[in-house]
Protein backbone atom coordinates (compact mmCIF):
# COMPACT_ATOMS: atom_id res chain seq x y z
CA UNK A 1 0.00 0.00 0.00
CA UNK A 2 1.50 3.38 -1.07
CA UNK A 3 -0.35 5.99 0.78
CA UNK A 4 0.26 8.80 -2.12
CA UNK A 5 -1.54 6.32 -4.63
CA UNK A 6 -4.56 4.51 -2.08
CA UNK A 7 -5.51 7.85 -0.71
CA UNK A 8 -4.96 10.28 -4.70
CA UNK A 9 -3.13 12.65 -2.45
CA UNK A 10 -2.49 16.11 -3.80
CA UNK A 11 0.79 17.24 -2.95
CA UNK A 12 -0.14 20.08 -0.42
CA UNK A 13 -0.82 16.99 1.58
CA UNK A 14 1.08 15.88 4.59
CA UNK A 15 3.54 12.84 3.29
CA UNK A 16 3.27 10.45 6.49
CA UNK A 17 0.41 9.23 8.21
CA UNK A 18 0.27 6.54 11.08
CA UNK A 19 -2.15 3.66 10.76
CA UNK A 20 -3.78 1.08 13.55
CA UNK A 21 -6.32 -1.31 12.55
CA UNK A 22 -9.76 -0.23 13.42
CA UNK A 23 -11.09 -3.51 15.49
CA UNK A 24 -7.79 -3.82 17.48
CA UNK A 25 -8.39 -3.30 21.31
CA UNK A 26 -4.85 -1.46 21.32
CA UNK A 27 -5.02 -0.55 17.54
CA UNK A 28 -2.34 -3.44 16.63
CA UNK A 29 -0.57 -2.95 13.55
CA UNK A 30 1.26 0.57 14.44
CA UNK A 31 2.92 1.64 11.30
CA UNK A 32 3.71 4.87 9.32
CA UNK A 33 2.68 5.09 6.21
CA UNK A 34 4.51 7.64 4.15
CA UNK A 35 3.93 8.62 0.55
CA UNK A 36 5.89 7.13 -2.25
CA UNK A 37 7.27 4.40 -0.04
CA UNK A 38 5.08 1.18 -0.62
CA UNK A 39 3.91 -1.11 2.47
CA UNK A 40 2.84 -4.96 2.33
CA UNK A 41 0.04 -5.67 4.10
CA UNK A 42 -0.26 -9.36 4.47
CA UNK A 43 -4.02 -10.79 4.62
CA UNK A 44 -4.82 -14.24 4.70
CA UNK A 45 -7.63 -15.96 1.70
CA UNK A 46 -11.29 -13.94 2.85
CA UNK A 47 -9.58 -11.40 5.16
CA UNK A 48 -10.79 -8.41 5.63
CA UNK A 49 -9.01 -5.47 8.03
CA UNK A 50 -10.15 -2.01 7.85
CA UNK A 51 -7.24 0.31 9.05
CA UNK A 52 -7.52 3.79 10.26
CA UNK A 53 -4.96 6.31 8.93
CA UNK A 54 -4.16 9.77 10.70
CA UNK A 55 -1.68 12.40 9.46
CA UNK A 56 1.36 12.71 11.09
CA UNK A 57 1.69 16.51 10.49
CA UNK A 58 -0.43 19.11 8.78
CA UNK A 59 1.84 20.46 6.26
CA UNK A 60 3.38 18.63 3.13
CA UNK A 61 6.68 17.79 1.91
Amino acid sequence: MDAQTAFELPMSAPREYAIREQSAPNGELPETLRAGQPRQIDLKPFEVRVLVAEPLSRSGR
